[in-house]
């Protein structure tokens, strides 16, 4: 074999190897892949030091039987290691998730009692219709992976939010959140659905709750950016009336949501109403399957009360209320509004009318009662005014939350009123608002610790 110019001019010697041991370099989703596995024995290790010997006997016997005649995974092509990746995924969460059946329910009842009414981007009944259901005869879980409602990630994400708004359980909180973070940036990324959508936006929720704002606008921005009013109209032919009114709902509440996350950081809105494209909700009738699961997540004594009761009629209020912080969002607080001094008083006058007009036309279910909202505010009073009254009218309605449940469960929203609230009280010296608000924020902050970090960096407290 001739000498190569290189080495005679770098005078090095040559040295020949029999065998080439270079390697194509393996695919991402292989590296991938290995990384969600070590994630997930962890999640397993953790729930084995947790469970009883009956459950651990349990769990190590069907994970035995699982993983009986699978070989280690090997580098493939990109697209076999993607598939199987997707596979593998939806497998083990759903394997793992249900290992402590009874712990799973127990945290998704937490979800559906405390934080539902605030994450209406999940519907509930068309998730738990497919969590439950097994259609092949064996009573095989691992159908759930062809479901259009319910995912591993989005499983995992509803166990972290419940875990989070319960002292008992808020330890475990962080492992569903991990494991669900490490199933959604392998297979959500690749295969975007419906309920990629709706874990990412609990993953953004959940990191925004515990100050991790930047982390929690890029979840956001990956959920929102792919339109959610494209489901809507995505093989609309082939969908059933139940189907599209079940992604109509998803959708206002990706609209409602996303407004709240506006607020909270500051962003531009993502869901504009006008361009929606998606008609509003209607009360129709569901299915009968439907009702035996609308009363999952309340005490014996309100379920009969939840069979008959339907939260469309609260909802369409939450979307005029996200109409008009669209609206403030887009334009007063726009850096690219350009209003004078006179334009944004009148831009703040307008918003302050729709408001009162707003909460003059709720229905009587959605009313406040005549103590709360006995300190009328009319369009013209001054801005201090506005702030007093908001100020007052929020820490009254904490104030009565707080009596019948306890804030530890309260929802992020409230860390949000209550800032703004306190911000207000602190302004225009209203001492005992002001205390009793830094009161407040400092019970929230038992599960949403962004209200331990605002108090100690926006209100010096």
């Amino acid at each position: 074999m001739p000498i190569p110019k290189t080495c005679i001019t770098s005078n090095t010697p040559c040295e020949y190897r029999p065998v080439d041991r270079k390697r194509v370099p393996v695919s991402h989703e292989y590296v991938a892949s290995l990384e969600s596995r070590i994630s997930w024995l962890e999640t397993f290790v953790q729930s084995l030091r947790a469970a009883t010997p009956e459950q651990r006997e349990e769990m190590l016997n069907s994970t035995a039987a699982e993983m009986e005649g699978k070989d280690h995974p090997s580098p493939r092509s990109s697209k076999q290691a993607q598939e199987e990746t997707q596979t593998d995924e939806a497998d083990r969460a759903s394997s793992s998730a249900s290992i402590p059946g009874d712990y799973i329910s127990h945290l998704g009842i937490h979800f559906f009692r405390w934080q539902y009414p605030h994450f209406m981007f999940i519907y509930r009944e068309a998730f738990l219709c497919d969590h439950f259901s097994k259609d092949d005869g064996d009573g095989d879980d691992r159908s759930r992976k062809h479901r259009k409602y319910w995912s591993p990630a989005l499983l995992l994400s509803i166990c972290a939010l419940g875990a989070l708004v319960n002292l008992e359980t808020k330890a475990t909180s962080e492992r569903f959140f991990l494991a669900a973070e490490s199933i959604i940036m392998v297979t959500g990324l690749t295969r975007p659905s419906v309920a990629t959508v709706q874990a990412f936006l609990c993953l953004a929720l959940y990191e925004i709750g515990r100050g991790n704002l930047s982390k929690g606008w890029g979840y956001s921005d990956l959920g929102l950016q792919r339109n959610p009013k494209d489901w809507v109209h995505h093989n609309s032919s082939l969908a059933t009336p139940e189907d599209v009114e079940i992604r109509r709902r998803i959708y206002w509440g990706c609209y409602i949501s996303d407004k709240l996350i506006s607020l909270i950081l500051g962003r531009p809105v993502y869901l504009v109403y006008d361009d929606a494209e998606v008609q509003p909700m209607e009360t129709l009738p569901e299915p009968p399957e439907m009702n035996l699961w609308r009363p999952v997540g309340f005490d014996e004594e309100y379920r009969e009360s939840a069979k008959a009761s339907s939260m469309i009629s609260y909802l369409h209020e939450q979307i005029r209320l996200s109409r008009i912080i669209e609206r403030m969002v887009s334009t007063l607080f726009s850096p690219r509004s350009n209003l004078d001094d006179l334009g944004r008083r009148v831009c703040f006058d307008n918003l302050n009318l729709d408001l009162n007009r707003w909460r003059e036309s709720l229905p009587d279910f959605a009313r406040w009662p005549s103590a709360i909202a006995s300190r009328e505010c009319d369009a013209d009073e001054k801005p201090q005014s506005y702030c007093v009254t908001s100020a007052r009218h929020t820490t009254s309605l904490v104030r009565t939350y707080r009596s019948q449940y306890g804030l530890q469960h309260a929802p992020l929203v409230f860390v949000y009123g209550a800032v703004q609230a306190s911000r207000s009280a602190k302004a225009f010296n209203i001492t005992e608002e002001s205390q009793y608000l830094i009161q407040m924020l400092g019970e929230l902050s038992s599960a949403w610790s962004l209200s331990r970090e605002v108090m100690a960096k926006v209100l010096d407290c």
